[in-house]
């Protein structure tokens, strides 16, 4: 069962216009979100709000676009009754929030925000000024649902902010046409990071273990990697150190080029000090692969500690160095954590979200028609000889 046949079974998605990044090339999670979704939902209405390939003049105008063509689809689609925003901090709150706004005080739709940035978002409120903690209070309590990415947000959330509903919906992954759990005969560990070339995402840790123990791991270990490094740090670091070989920079890949290396690799590594719900895990996963990562954001709740992976606290170097040689000397451990991984990915299956988010717009239509038949019967308690208002 696909999300086609969901949807053509309950027409739900015509319902629903969705609001969030340019997915179409995207190098970003929320892009692979949305385009997870539109493969997988025949009546995929979206507007985009953003490009990252764009600059700040070109999207600003890219943004006064979007709310021109939101104003034209809500006045003209009749059938859209909940405007899903897919939305992160800082400019993306604020793009998200004037859509919120359009979306629910304008045209009176139905408003779910789905929030994709993790822990940051305390910071990002603590941080802000009086005027921005109200904006953003204001989007927690009156949107219709917070959707949150792992169950350690929705605690997060609940404990911390007043928020009208909150659902858990994991981020969807798709099936590789290929890829195998087993790992090659090839004595070399292979390593593979995918994302963007951050401090944030630890690739400058593994780095750092890469160097400082070369003499040690070179030879036994092969680390790739896969992402966007416009200030070349990378390609720096690999030639001011003469680490051509042992450390092999990609740049930012996509379609087959991904598949081959997440294909190849053994253990997908993601040192990161703040996640949501890895997307890159979960594709890694999907190809039957060992994870080491850390314990931050929803990551736990996809990587069990010696079960399909290894998770270290961010930033301990140490533990990171350990975990690795670990690796080399338990090759077999590769292969069982594989298969728990291929195991343990049915659950963010693409179809198996799908079916989790055409039940969280059902019961957003079931609240608004269930609060209408409250007001219904109150009026009628209140007039008893009056039968004018009726369902």
């Amino acid at each position: 069962m696909n999300g086609k046949n969901i949807n053509n079974k309950t027409g739900i998605f015509k319902k629903v216009i969705f609001i969030g990044p340019q997915y179409k090339n995207s190098r970003g999670g929320i892009g692979a979100v949305l385009a997870t979704y539109a493969q997988n939902i025949k009546d995929f209405k979206f507007i985009a709000s953003y490009n990252s390939l764009y600059s700040l003049p070109k999207n600003s105008l890219f943004f006064i676009k979007a709310i021109m063509i939101l104003f034209k689809k809500l006045m003209l689609d009749k059938d859209i009754r909940i405007v899903h925003l897919h939305g992160n901090l800082k400019g993306s709150f604020y793009r998200m929030y004037i859509f919120f706004v359009i979306s629910k005080y304008i045209f009176h739709k139905k408003v779910i925000y789905h929030y994709h940035a993790g822990e940051r978002f305390k910071v990002f409120y603590d941080g802000a000024n009086r005027f921005i903690k109200y904006l953003l209070s204001h989007l927690l309590r009156k949107s219709d649902v917070l959707i949150c990415l792992s169950n350690n947000f929705y605690l997060f959330f609940n404990k911390n902010y007043r928020v009208n509903k909150i659902e858990v919906l994991h981020n969807p992954v798709s099936l590789p046409s290929s890829g195998d759990a087993n790992r090659s005969k090839d004595p070399i560990l292979k390593l593979l990071f995918l994302g963007r070339i951050v401090e944030p995402k630890g690739i400058f840790d593994l780095l750092n273990v890469m160097l400082k123990y070369r003499s040690e791991l070179e030879g036994h270990v092969v680390l790739h990697i896969g992402g966007s490094d416009d200030g070349m740090k990378i390609s720096k670091f690999i030639q001011e150190n003469n680490l051509e070989g042992y450390i092999v920079f990609k740049g930012w890949v996509k379609g087959r080029d991904k598949e081959m290396l997440l294909s190849a690799c053994d253990v997908f590594v993601l040192p990161s000090y703040r996640e949501g719900m890895p997307v890159s895990i979960l594709e890694a996963m999907s190809y039957g692969k060992a994870i080491l990562s850390t314990t931050v954001g929803g990551v736990p709740e996809i990587v069990q500690n010696n079960g399909n992976g290894l998770l270290i606290n961010p930033g301990d170097t140490n533990h990171l160095k350990q975990c690795i040689d670990q690796f080399i000397k338990k090759p077999s451990m590769i292969n069982e954590m594989g298969l728990a991984s291929k195991e343990k990915v049915k659950d963010f299956l693409s179809p198996n979200i799908m079916i989790k988010l055409e039940e969280i717009y059902k019961n957003i239509l079931k609240r608004q028609f269930e609060y209408t038949r409250q007001d219904i019967d109150q009026y009628h308690k209140k007039n008893p000889g009056n039968s004018a208002v009726s369902l």
